[in-house]
């Protein structure tokens, strides 16, 4: 079986030629055995991925490339022949998608490229490998025409699923007044306001406004990292009855939407006078008292 086989490899590389040349006499030929190199075959392929089907980055790398949890993701696998045979049974697979074969390519000449494509959604609760990052391996697989060699090559592709968010409190002379009718504040009393800014996300924000309804833009904040938080403070004076304001804080988000969240505040201003009166003597029973401590006066001294 091994003589066959040694036998069909020299006569796949030596093959008979007859070369003629030009001489006085007239054009002689001659027949001799010219022997060419074992082809060589190879494949290789290139991982892209993508948040919107039109923009690729070839995301080799840990957090390269930044989804948001939830849409949709997509994957774009070239392969190309970069040996010097043609090949057969080429099939592109995905060590993390179901089902892990991505497409049959079959035949690929020398020096031809195909391309297939493969989609999913960003997990919520991603499997994350390396932290924080996503990792897929694309792979693809051929054989040699002539040669019956198997060729692989692998390619990484790494995402970072963001989950941009953010979340204001505000307090009211220090109580955490959602509900109405928030601390008792006397008319014209100084009413301080702060307003905690916390990145509640897994991304940086940048730029976050603060405004209030009512009192108007309270400040910008540059940059929040995950789980940072900043506090913002205003002041004013308390106005008669029931009173309420609403807070906004809205981040820029480095992929996606920006990202915005909101809460009230309460208090209730006064002009009232303390509610109790002070007690008036009683002329009478200012008299009877005194009588008793004359009374009582004597009789220690009779004693």
């Amino acid at each position: 079986m091994k003589a066959i086989y040694k036998l069909l490899v020299f006569l796949t590389l030596c093959l008979i030629t007859t070369v003629s040349c030009a001489s006085a006499n007239g054009s002689d030929s001659d027949t001799e055995p010219a022997f060419v190199g074992l082809p060589c075959p190879a494949v290789e392929v290139t991982k892209y991925v993508s948040s919107d089907n039109s923009s690729w980055e070839d995301a080799n790398t840990a957090g390269s490339a930044l989804l948001v949890e939830s849409n949709q993701v997509y994957w774009k696998y070239v392969v190309e022949n970069v040996g010097d045979e043609p090949l057969v049974d080429v099939e592109v697979t995905d060590d993390q998608l179901d089902p892990g074969l991505i497409c049959t390519i079959g035949d690929l000449g020398v020096g031809e490229e195909a391309t297939c494509y493969a989609d999913d959604y960003v997990p919520e609760d991603c499997p994350y490998v390396d932290g924080e990052v996503y990792r897929n391996n694309g792979t693809v697989n051929g054989v040699g025409l002539v040669t019956g060699i198997v060729v692989t090559d692998s390619d990484p592709s790494c995402y970072f699923g963001a989950d941009p968010s953010v979340d204001i409190e505000k307090s009211t002379n220090g109580k955490d007044a959602d509900e109405a009718p928030g601390p008792y504040i006397r008319l014209n009393y100084e009413v301080v306001w702060e307003f905690n800014v916390t990145n509640t996300g897994n991304v940086n924000l940048t730029d976050i406004e603060v405004t209030d309804d009512k009192l108007g833009l309270i400040g910008t904040i540059e940059l929040l990292q995950p789980g940072e938080s900043c506090v913002l403070t205003e002041s004013g004076t308390a106005s008669l009855g029931q009173y309420e304001n609403n807070a906004t804080a809205v981040g820029v988000a480095p992929i996606g939407p920006n990202v915005t969240d909101s809460d009230m505040s309460h208090y209730f201003g006064h002009d009232s006078q303390p509610n109790f009166e002070v007690p008036t003597a009683n002329p009478l029973l200012i008299i009877g008292m005194l009588g008793l401590a004359g009374v009582m006066g004597l009789r220690r001294e009779q004693e």
